[in-house]
């Protein structure tokens, strides 16, 4: 198994030898050849050249001469072909061709690369209005944002304003009720105290008149309430507390009795009717 394996290996080994030699020959020893035979090919092509110029001038024999011989018009010299142009070196048409293809290519790559920058300048010019079209864009709708913000402050602060100002005028509004109403109380309270003094001062009147009649000399009370409407008119009246002396409970009845009417309410006393309470005793 070994010996197969070395046998295998020198003849890949050897294998590998002769290909690198065959690269090795294609590499060097190919382009001396050509260039040999290349060498030969000039060589005859100037042989060749050379043996036409030597045919071209070997001197034409004139006629032998006759006895009479007749002057003969001089012939016009033959012209001699011009002998071509030696071929230019191949060598040197070689980098002749490959200098203009050369130039040729460095001219087609200076225009790619022209239009290319061309391209890339009209790409860059495309983009860079794009650009700032995208921006005025951006100012254009934050511009708007910022209209709108200051759209919605102005109506938040005029709402708010308007609360401000419908609470303002509800609060003036509650303290002028406030006041009218306490001045309206201070004016009823007013005109009540004076009505009820005017009552007051006609039922001790006319209490006193009945005391005195009936002879009764007491330190007790009775008690006694009366109803009164606008019209002055007695809609009630009547004892809440008698009294120990029955002399006394009958003068208070008396006293009631003789209630029918009284004063009228004064001018703007609100009331529709009033209740008093009397204490009815000794000369009051």
């Amino acid at each position: 198994m070994k010996e197969h394996k070395k046998k295998r290996r020198k003849s890949i080994l050897l294998f590998s030898v002769i290909i690198h030699g065959l690269v090795l020959i294609s590499i060097f020893i190919l382009p001396f050849f050509k260039k040999e035979q290349k060498t030969v090919t000039e060589n005859s092509i100037d042989v060749s050249v050379d043996l036409s110029q030597l045919s071209t001038e070997i001197p034409t024999r004139n006629p032998a001469p006759t006895p009479d011989p007749i002057p003969a018009r001089p012939e016009p010299e033959p012209t001699r072909p011009k002998p071509p142009e030696p071929k230019k070196d191949l060598d040197k048409q070689a980098q002749e061709k490959a200098a203009q293809i050369k130039k040729d290519a460095l001219r087609q790559a200076a225009k790619e690369l022209e239009a290319k920058k061309e391209r890339d300048r009209k790409t860059k010019a495309k983009r860079d209005l794009q650009k700032k079209a995208d921006l005025k864009k951006q100012k254009d709708a934050d511009a708007k944002k910022e209209r709108d913000r200051q759209e919605r402050a102005k109506r938040e602060a005029k709402r708010k304003a308007d609360i401000k100002k419908q609470k303002d005028a509800d609060a003036r509004r509650s303290r002028e009720r406030i006041a009218a109403a306490k001045a309206h109380a201070g004016q009823q309270s007013k005109l009540n105290n004076q009505y009820k003094s005017l009552l007051s001062a006609g039922l001790v009147q006319q209490w006193n008149r009945i005391y005195l009649d009936s002879g009764i000399s007491t330190t007790d009370r009775v008690t006694v309430q009366v109803t009164i409407d606008r019209s002055g008119k007695v809609i009630s009246k009547r004892i809440i507390k008698l009294a120990k002396s029955a002399a006394l409970n009958r003068a208070a009845k008396t006293f009631l009795a003789g209630l029918s009417k009284l004063p009228t309410f004064p001018k703007g006393m609100d009331s529709k009717q009033i209740t008093e309470t009397f204490t009815l005793g000794r000369r009051i």
